[in-house]
């Protein structure tokens, strides 16, 4: 059999090999499983008992949490989002003020004898003599009682407004708001005021005013500063909302004043039938209340906690037992937190808590197997060396690429460079070679040559000047000389000189009447608006002029070249201030140049301590506009590049 071959020498202690070691192997991989699968199980046991250990210790921390919070209600003192409430069969109190928006119960005060208003109400009523009634209630508004003087008071901005005398009933309003101790059918006057002015400024439409005063009176009813029932406060909250519209801002903390409102009420409902101590946990509008009280059929007192001191004492607990904690009530509808697995429960039955307590592991993944660690620190490596890899070779092609452009932008920069010198160099070479044999016998045509030679020699010059002047600016080896200079004299001369070489093209170039006096280098300047001049002629071809425009607004100073030609696009706005780089119609126009003419620009004018900004339309033309500081600005603006030195000579002296 052809099997039984691979059992003869020499090929039976290679079979012989291959299979103890597969076998081992095999061994090995077994044992391996079921060490590792032991562990699992060993590791679950152990963290189940430790989440049953930090669940005695969670209810520990809990219990003495709360305890500590009835001490600080019995002491009179409420840490943040609690209340303490006292009542009897006559009032009802909360401490500190201003945690509840509304009270289950409002005791009424006694107010004034009707018979008081009796005769202005049958003047404002059954006479229907408003002026009379005015007279008479502001007659008793002069008495000394607040209660008096409230009633008087809200009668006497009622009558007004009938009248149609709104401004008298806003100032009657205005001095009840002052009476903050009386009260009115049960409101306190000042909340009746505050209202009763805002009903008239929306009579009036005056809106404006009705929303400054609506915002502030639905912020104070929101930090509950009047003792109002329910029914007041839902009422008048939503009729301030109405009134306030789109200029209210929320109050950050009515949703919890309002919640724990809502656990004071029921709990004042629930009193007859509550136990004599005993803590429980509602919801209302969707937090979680807790409260804790010690009743008896004359007397409750009780503290409410709401859900923002609760995760802070679920946090505290969760912190100090080092476990994920989770709280439901008894029906099991969740009140903190989410129940995670796996997990320890202590029932609220058994704990003496007003709540389960679910005990959850503060980092699952730290209590995993053994080889579940090393198969997630495994995947991690291969999922790093992976990221690497990528990385680097990301970065690498982009290097790459961005040498390839580097080098593409540089053989393009010295073929157009190339060019730009061949052209002047032809012709200096010419017309050196006929005045030097002699070729030019008429002395009208030899001056002409001669000026040909100058202009040549004059391009030239600028072409090197430009290179070595870009080249200092790259190294960052430049150093800027500044002066007081005139921007107006250096646009004229630039312009006056360009014109020159600019053949049918027109510059057109207006100065506002304002001095812009600049502390910067005149030859610079002027090669950056040379160099804006020469893009525009460019790059409009065939249009009959450019513009050049110098103005002032306030400390800045503006240089603008506008053209009408091609105009740039969108995606090479950016781009073209870098150096190398070309307009995309420069194939198509045949334009010439060396690609680091808006660089020198951008250069040249962050150095003066100002900017470049480019306005483009394709096919309508573009604006560069160069701004700069006036005078003394440049010295804050880049103090680096401002040298205190003595004027500069210019070009002509300083060249042989």
């Amino acid at each position: 059999m052809v099997w039984l071959d691979w059992l003869r020498p020499p090929r039976n202690l290679l079979t012989f090999y291959l299979a103890g070691t597969v076998g081992a192997a095999a061994a090995l991989t077994w044992l391996g499983w079921r060490l590792l699968d032991q562990e699992t199980v060993l590791e679950r046991t152990r963290a189940q008992e430790r989440l049953e250990v930090a669940g005695d210790r969670a209810v520990a921390i809990f219990q003495r949490s709360l305890d500590d919070l009835e001490r600080a209600a019995e002491a009179g003192a409420a840490p943040d989002d609690t209340v303490v409430v006292r009542a009897d069969a006559g009032s009802f109190r909360a401490q500190p003020p201003g945690r509840l928006v509304f009270y289950p119960f409002v005791p009424r005060p006694p107010g004034p004898p009707p018979d008081v208003f009796r005769a202005g109400e049958a003047t404002e009523y059954a006479a229907r003599d408003l002026t009379a009634a005015v007279a008479t209630y502001r007659r008793i508004a002069r008495s000394a009682p607040s209660a008096l003087r409230a009633g008087a008071l809200v009668r006497l901005g009622r009558t007004l407004r009938k009248a149609g005398r709104h401004e008298e009933a806003l100032a009657a309003y205005e001095d009840l708001a002052r009476l903050s101790d009386a009260s009115i059918e049960g409101l306190p006057a000042d909340l009746v005021a505050r209202e009763a002015r805002c009903s008239v400024l929306e009579e009036t439409g005056r809106r404006e005013a009705l929303e400054r005063e609506a915002c502030v009176l639905y912020r104070d009813l929101a930090l509950g500063r009047w003792p109002i029932s329910r029914a007041a406060w839902e009422f008048l909250s939503g009729e301030t909302r109405a009134w306030a519209g789109s200029s209210l801002t929320e109050v950050a903390s009515l949703d919890a004043a309002r919640a724990l409102s809502e656990a004071a009420e029921s709990l004042w409902k629930r009193w007859p039938g509550l136990e004599a101590e005993g803590r429980a946990v509602s919801v209302h509008g969707g937090r979680s209340v807790l409260a804790v009280w010690t009743a008896t059929p004359e007397r409750l007192s009780a503290v409410l906690a709401g859900g923002g001191y609760l995760e802070a004492m679920r946090r505290k607990a969760a912190s100090e037992a080092r476990v994920q904690l989770s709280l439901s009530d008894r029906d099991g509808r969740m009140i903190l937190g989410k129940i995670a697995s796996p997990e320890a429960t202590r029932a609220a039955i058994a704990s003496g808590l007003p709540w389960d307590v679910h005990v959850s592991s503060a980092d699952p993944l730290a209590d995993g197997a053994t080889a579940a660690t090393r198969r997630r620190t495994l995947v991690a490596g291969l999922g790093l060396l992976a990221v690497l890899i990528l990385a680097s070779g990301y970065f690498t092609f982009r290097g790459i690429r961005r040498e390839l452009a580097v080098a593409r932008q540089q053989s393009e920069f010295v073929s157009a460079v190339s060019h730009e010198f061949r052209t002047p160099l032809t012709s200096i070479r010419q017309l050196s070679e006929m005045l030097a044999k002699g070729r030019v016998i008429s002395e009208d045509r030899r001056q002409q040559y001669y000026d040909v030679l100058n202009q040549e020699s004059e391009r030239l010059h600028h072409l090197v000047e430009g290179l070595l002047n870009f080249g200092r600016m790259e190294a960052g080896i430049a150093r800027w000389r500044m002066e007081p200079v005139d921007l107006g004299e250096i646009v004229r001369s630039v312009a006056d000189e360009f014109q020159r070489h600019a053949g049918a093209c027109r510059v057109d170039v207006s100065i506002g009447a304002a001095p812009c006096r600049v502390d910067g280098e005149r030859d610079m300047l002027a090669l950056a608006i040379w160099n804006l001049l020469d893009n525009a002629v460019k790059y409009s071809p065939g249009r009959p002029a450019v513009w050049l425009t110098l103005s002032r607004d306030g400390d800045r100073a503006a240089i603008a070249v506008r053209d009408e030609g091609v105009g740039i696009p969108h995606q090479d706005r950016r781009r073209i201030f870098q150096k190398f780089v070309r307009g995309a119609e420069t194939a198509t126009l045949g334009v010439t140049g060396s690609g680091i003419g808006l660089a020198i620009v951008d250069h040249v004018a962050r150095a003066h301590g100002g900017h470049v900004h480019l306005e483009s339309e394709v096919g309508r033309g573009s604006t560069f506009t160069v701004d700069l500081p006036i005078q003394e600005s440049l010295r804050t603006a880049a103090p680096g590049l401002w040298d205190p030195a003595p004027p500069i000579a210019s070009r002509e002296e300083r060249e042989p």
